[in-house]
């Protein structure tokens, strides 16, 4: 919060606050005491003495934050080290086992599957354009059947009709050989026909073309992607199982994650304790400051001008009146639009973009309140380590841009707490604009391969500190460590 004064320009009216308060103390001690300015000053030291006591919390505060913070480093170096051990496999070991089991039977069970496939119409698929031909040559010879019938239904219902509509002998021996002719010809087709299939033969193949190799070379394709998959899996499941691992190394590293978590809870549970009480000390701070500066009105009402030391504290206390009111209007209108600013910077770093819709910042006590789109408060306890990174991280770019002050901006392992879609938005919105000059300090399992090419093109320069055991020293070596090799 200082740090938010001073870069906002707020901490030049502490200071002046401080100043007046000397030179009323100083011009009180060397004036005739009276019971107005007597209480007033009773009131004054008991303001400064709630004030002080408030500072002292924030400094208790601030100190079980920073021990919190050292934990927190020392645990995830000792866990890096256990994963880099093994120790996720040893955990896990009896649920890979059991998992690889599952798989195992998968596969057998997929490729019953494929055998099956095998020996059902999936073959068909080698002689599909034959079967096309077959089928064209089915459908024509069958048009040819339909129409033999056809012919021969007409020359048996000829005489009938030649009667019924009085047709002569001749045009009826002529439309008889006409007939006869077609039924000779498609007689002559249907003799030659190649396959003769039935009605029901040839409905088979259609729907056989139409529908069944159609679906079941879906079904094989599917059914192959799903054995190449569970293959993968066990391949990768046999690649872990097989890793040579130290479990007493795993276990002491264990013991000393579980050591630092207990740690770090307790002093969490002091710091709650802490914060409850903070929050007490500030309303009471709060209202003796009312108090205050009630008597300061009632007192300049009457004090008499003329009088050279009244005069001094009667303006001083305005001053401070001034300041006070000034203060509060000063830091809401700038916390409103650092506030503002760090929502934006917020919502382009956050993965969960739905979580937090805006931020407020209490105008003086400079406290953040989160609301998300339902206009509901989001308790600061419910954001995971990765969330408040990014909160803080969002606070400290809207202040850069809200003091639009270019300093320098130096970041420590920023992304040793964060999950993969965390460290691409910093990487790809933050750091790029964090400031003309930003000086990253990180491990090479944090700035991997992936995650250093994704920044390269933002690098203006790179350098790796190589610490000598033997000479326990340092040494600086120009180019970025990866995997060992220097680039």
């Amino acid at each position: 919060k200082q740090s938010i004064k001073a870069l906002l320009g707020i901490t030049v009216l502490d200071h002046l606050e401080n100043d007046l308060a000397r030179i009323i103390s100083r011009t009180a001690k060397n004036s005739v005491n009276k019971d107005e300015s007597e209480e007033l000053e009773q009131l004054r030291e008991k303001k400064e003495k709630i004030l002080e006591e408030l500072a002292k919390e924030d400094a208790r505060i601030e100190s079980l934050i920073r021990t919190i913070n050292d934990i927190q480093k020392k645990r995830d170096k000792a866990y890096e080290e256990y994963l880099a051990m093994g120790g996720e496999i040893v955990t896990q070991r009896q649920e890979l086992i059991e998992k690889r089991t599952v798989l195992k039977t998968q596969l057998t069970n997929v490729n019953d599957e494929l055998l099956a496939a095998s020996a059902s119409e999936l073959p068909l698929l080698l002689v599909k354009d034959i079967l096309q031909n077959v089928r064209e040559q089915a459908e024509i010879e069958q048009d040819h059947k339909t129409m033999a019938v056809a012919v021969k239904k007409m020359l048996r219902d000829l005489p009938e009709y030649s009667m019924s509509q009085g047709i002569i002998d001749e045009r009826r021996y002529d439309i008889e050989v006409f007939l006869l002719y077609y039924n000779s010809r498609y007689q002559q087709k249907s003799d030659s026909d190649l396959f003769k299939l039935s009605d029901t033969a040839l409905s088979q193949l259609q729907l056989l073309l139409d529908e069944r190799l159609r679906e079941k070379k879906l079904a094989t394709t599917k059914t192959k992607e799903k054995y190449a998959s569970s293959q993968k899996e066990l391949d990768q499941i046999d690649s872990y199982l097989s890793v040579d691992i130290d479990e007493k190394v795993i276990s002491s590293l264990y013991k000393k994650i579980v050591k630092f978590d207990h740690e770090k809870s307790e002093h969490e549970a002091k710091l709650e304790i802490e914060e409850e009480k903070r929050k007490a000390i500030n309303y009471e701070a709060g209202q003796v400051t009312s108090e205050f500066n009630k008597k300061v009105e009632s007192y300049l009402k009457k004090v008499e001008l003329n009088d050279d030391g009244d005069r001094i504290i009667k303006y001083a206390n305005v001053a401070n009146l001034i300041i006070s009111k000034y203060r509060v209007a000063l830091q809401k209108s700038k916390v409103s639009e650092v506030a503002s600013t760090m929502t934006n910077c917020y919502k382009q770093l956050a993965s969960k973009k739905t979580l937090i819709d805006y931020i407020e910042m209490d105008p003086e006590s400079l406290d953040m309140i989160y609301y998300n789109a339902k206009r509901e408060s989001v308790p600061r306890k419910s954001l995971s380590a990765g969330e408040k990174q990014m909160m803080v991280i969002a606070l400290l770019w809207s202040l850069a841009i809200c003091s639009k002050k270019r300093l320098p901006v130096i970041i420590d392992t920023p992304l040793s707490r964060l999950d993969s879609l965390h460290r691409q938005s910093l990487i790809n919105v933050y750091f790029p604009k964090a400031s003309d000059q930003t000086i990253i300090l990180s491990t090479d399992s944090e700035i991997d391969t992936t995650y250093y090419q994704m920044m390269k093109k933002d690098i203006g320069d790179e350098f790796t500190l190589v610490y000598d055991e033997d000479a326990k020293s340092t040494s600086i070596k120009s180019g970025y460590l990866i995997g060992g090799d220097i680039q």
